[in-house]
């Protein structure tokens, strides 16, 4: 509202704004750090307002598993029918967490998705814009892997279940080291 306050310099749409969406002199003023003091109207401050809202919302959407995959999808412009089902399912996986789908198999998916993600990578390597949002991407499946495991790990299984949860976790490392040769080493000797 701050930033439409300074295009219009109207004082009282601005309060009326406010208090419409619950936020009062006396809420403002109860803050630790208490805002008691008018708006004022500067149109110089209104490109950095700007500019700050641009980059809270671009590091909020890059914690969005599914805004960063349709980033990715948009910028990439050429994911197979194969690829783009595995997506699907890890973003719907994560968002309705009752499908008949288990852990284990919630965590092979997004080790597949993983895989994906690097060798779009290495396909390009040249361009700055989609490596950052496959990054970002990447950061989001490798927090819901994490989410996943931590949701499992305390559980009592047997050996072969232990075994192969330590299997996927060593799987997942790799993509996240792609150099790291005593990883591949150790999953294909496992």
């Amino acid at each position: 509202m701050l930033v439409k306050f300074l295009k219009i310099n109207d004082i009282k749409q601005y309060w009326e704004h406010l208090n419409k969406n619950g936020i009062t002199r006396e809420i403002l003023a109860s803050y630790d750090r208490k805002i008691t003091l008018e708006s004022f109207y500067d149109p110089s401050f209104l490109t950095d307002f700007e500019y700050y809202l641009t980059l809270l919302k671009s590091v909020y959407s890059s914690n969005d598993l599914n805004s960063m995959y349709n980033e990715c999808k948009l910028s990439l412009n050429k994911i197979d029918k194969e690829s783009e089902k595995i997506f699907n399912d890890i973003i719907k996986n994560k968002e309705n967490k009752n499908l008949n789908l288990n852990i284990i198999d919630k965590i092979k998916q997004i080790i597949k998705g993983r895989k994906i993600k690097n060798e779009s990578i290495n396909n390009n390597l040249n361009d700055i814009d989609i490596l950052r949002n496959l990054l970002f991407l990447d950061i989001n499946l490798e927090n819901y892997f994490r989410q996943l495991i931590e949701s499992i790990i305390h559980i009592q299984k047997n050996f072969e279940e232990y075994f192969e949860e330590i299997l996927l976790i060593l799987n997942n490392l790799i993509y996240s080291h792609p150099n790291y040769i005593e990883l591949k080493l150790c999953y294909e000797d496992w």
